[in-house]
């Protein structure tokens, strides 16, 4: 039995943001001994900042009923990260900016970059 096409692209998009969480919390768990515990703390929150919504976006984010709702869909994700630096920042006032910011936007590189290298057909 083949799955219709967007649960393909879906669990190829799962695969991916399974991956890239993978590597970026490993990169982060490195900096322990690079860097330090709380760097790589923050670093690792900035890597969830970015995962989190975008599992979700993905889970939510094909099929036929959800085809017209993607702007939208969209939107709820950026809401969800902005959702997540606020009370990262809110219940841990000493964390790192520029670390989480990092760690954010490194996850966010990764996720498009094996979204090319594994979505290809």
């Amino acid at each position: 039995m083949s799955l219709e096409p967007w649960k393909q692209v879906q669990r190829k998009l799962f695969s991916v943001v399974l991956l890239s969480g993978l590597i970026a919390l490993g990169a982060a768990a490195a900096f322990i001994w690079i860097i330090d515990v709380y760097t790589s703390r923050d670093i690792a929150a900035g890597v969830m900042i970015a995962l989190l919504p975008q599992a979700w976006f993905v889970s939510r984010g094909f099929g036929r009923a959800n085809g017209g709702q993607s702007a939208l869909l969209a939107l709820g994700k950026y809401m969800l990260s902005g959702a997540g630096f606020a009370l990262w920042f809110a219940l841990m006032p000493q964390a790192g900016f520029i670390a989480t910011l990092s760690g954010a936007a490194a996850t966010m590189v990764l996720l498009a970059v094996l979204t090319v290298a594994l979505t290809r057909d």
